[in-house]
């Protein structure tokens, strides 16, 4: 922030975490500044525009489409252009948005309507950190808890001049849309590092590492031509495939003992190869399957997803354990690639679901021991290369964010002046 220059004058806000507010600027309730708008409707029969909290990103303000259907509520808040919606969910805290018309949205935002001070600043500063970590320090509820309207609209805000106000609204709209460009680039680098990384397991697991050997016709969809000595077998052959069975509930306890308990297929890490996680453990025996053994999703919104058991696990409808005969890490690896075949062979569309006996009957390529290996080590390398360049996008990924959030707090506390301001000719025209 040492770039920006700090107001002539400060005088102390009265409020804690605020600390000194140039002079010249107020502070007021927020209930005060930004009554809240309490009219709802049902929605059954109405063509309204809904938005649901999942349609606003967190921490931007930005709308997005949801990838899922979303079922709106019956009872729905109404809002109006230039209103403000606060996500009061502490999950979905610092989902802020600015209503560029009307509509309705779901009972779990705060519909508020500025009075005293203009929405874009309202918007802004309502997605500053310290103000977000004082709604979230205060919510209740043990299954979903949520900001109380008492709670919230008793805090106080800074209330600069409304020419202030403009002013600070314009350039954090500048620089956070500066740094959201930015991170939009360095996510989309990261995407394109998991495509490339995709891309060579495939290559590597169906062709081999070296191009100059004969190929022949797989005669497999998802393999295409493979190298002429490579054999193709069914996994049954090459893997042991556990089904799942889920325990009795009697024998889940908290306390760890037992295995740990994959009672379906929400269970899962987000990543791929992600560990799976100790939420709950069985002792009954029932379909335990071993240490570093794949999991597979076979139904379900995680269908296809991949995971390592880092320990003796317990598994239940819904999961595959697979054991390989041979090399593990190289049938990892094969699922990666056939991965995409198996969604495209799924069951339903809104509940995919991949039947075992299709997993068993699945054509795998399988190369000798050493090529195996050689595979392995190659992907393993690349990995490594792919990892440290994810790892430095993510933490500039990281600082980005901060920045931003640092920025927007000191612009709407006042600790740097933004009065005199004026975009550069690059940012004007983008």
């Amino acid at each position: 922030m040492r770039q920006w220059k700090r107001y002539p004058k400060y005088k102390d806000s009265g409020v804690e975490w605020l600390g000194e507010i140039p002079e010249g600027w107020g502070v007021k309730r927020i209930k005060l500044a930004s009554p809240i708008i309490n009219e709802k409707i049902d929605l059954v029969n109405q063509n309204f525009q809904y938005i649901a909290l999942e349609n606003i990103e967190s921490w931007t303000g930005r709308f997005k489409e949801s990838n899922s259907e979303i079922q709106p509520e019956s009872l729905v808040n109404i809002f109006c252009k230039n209103n403000v919606l606060f996500g009061k969910l502490r999950p979905y805290l610092a989902k802020v948005y600015h209503t560029s018309n009307n509509g309705v949205c779901s009972s779990e935002f705060f519909v508020l309507k500025p009075k005293d001070i203009t929405p874009n600043y309202l918007f802004e500063y309502l997605l500053n950190r310290e103000f977000i970590d004082i709604i979230n320090s205060s919510t209740y509820g043990a299954k979903m808890p949520r900001a109380n309207w008492d709670f919230f609209g008793d805090q106080l805000i800074s209330i600069p001049p409304l020419p202030e106000q403009t002013a600070i609204a314009s350039f954090l709209d500048r620089k956070t849309a500066r740094i959201d460009i930015l991170i939009e680039k360095k996510q989309r680098q990261i995407e394109l590092l998991q495509e490339k990384r995709a891309a060579l397991i495939s290559q590597a697991v169906t062709k081999g590492l070296d191009p100059t050997v004969p190929m022949k016709d797989s005669g497999v969809p998802w393999l295409g031509e493979v190298p002429e000595h490579w054999e193709i077998n069914p996994l049954k052959l090459i893997s042991s495939i556990i089904p799942g069975q889920s325990p009795h509930e009697s024998t889940y306890n908290l306390d760890g003992t037992g295995a740990i308990l994959i009672n379906g297929p929400a269970e899962y890490s987000e990543d791929d190869f992600g560990q799976t996680r100790a939420l709950k453990w069985t002792t009954d025996p029932k379909k335990w399957a071993p240490k570093n053994c794949l999991l597979f999703c076979l139904r379900g919104s995680t269908t296809g997803r991949l995971n390592i058991s880092h320990s003796k696990v317990s598994i239940g409808r819904g999961v595959a354990a697979i054991v390989a005969k041979e090399s593990q890490q190289y049938i990892n690896n094969c699922f990666i690639s056939a991965r995409n075949y198996l969604l495209g062979t799924a069951n339903g569309s809104t509940f995919p679901s991949i039947t075992s006996e299709l997993l068993e009957n699945l054509q795998f390529p399988l190369p000798p021991e050493k090529e195996q290996v050689d595979i392995c080590n190659y992907l393993f390398k690349q990995k490594e290369i792919i990892d440290s360049i994810n790892l430095k996008l993510n933490l500039s990924i990281e600082t980005l964010k901060k920045y931003r959030s640092a920025l927007i707090s000191a612009a709407v506390t006042g600790k740097i002046d933004v009065r005199e301001t004026i975009p550069t000719h690059q940012e004007a025209q983008s």
